[in-house]
């Protein structure tokens, strides 16, 4: 089979430049696609630090409850106060967030449920607590 030099040229120019943006567009699609996890892993992190800090600030405020009781005193009641007032506020946090499926949307909402029960309840310890030590 005799080929024509023009045809060999466009053999050499063109298979290698087919093969080119075939891997170029592999690639743009592979880069794309790790873009959206960075953003899903960013996203997911900014919900774990919040959880995370709910809690820490969770445990913060009850010792501080509890501390105020034993010492009955009331010094530290403000302060646990405060925490309960920055638990709200990671819990609007929280919800700020927008989920990205249908199981970490309930994740966050069973979360904020629970932080709204945790202050009602620590509000009605707080006044049980503020009853009894005036006894």
């Amino acid at each position: 089979m005799q080929l024509r030099l023009s045809t060999k040229g466009y053999i050499l120019i063109g298979l290698p430049l087919i093969f080119e943006l075939i891997f170029v567009s592999i690639l743009i699609f592979t880069q794309a696609q790790l873009e959206r996890a960075y953003a899903k892993e960013i996203h997911a992190r900014a919900i774990a630090d919040t959880i995370n800090t709910g809690l820490a600030t969770l445990l913060k405020s009850l010792g501080y409850l509890i501390l105020d009781n034993v010492s009955r005193e009331g010094a530290l009641e403000n302060q646990s106060q405060s925490y309960f007032h920055d638990l709200n506020k990671v819990r609007d946090r929280l919800l700020a967030l927008e989920a990205d499926n249908d199981t970490e949307r309930k994740n966050i909402e069973e979360f904020a449920d629970l932080v709204d029960r945790l202050l009602v309840e620590f509000e009605s310890v707080r006044k049980a607590v503020g009853k009894d030590k005036n006894l």
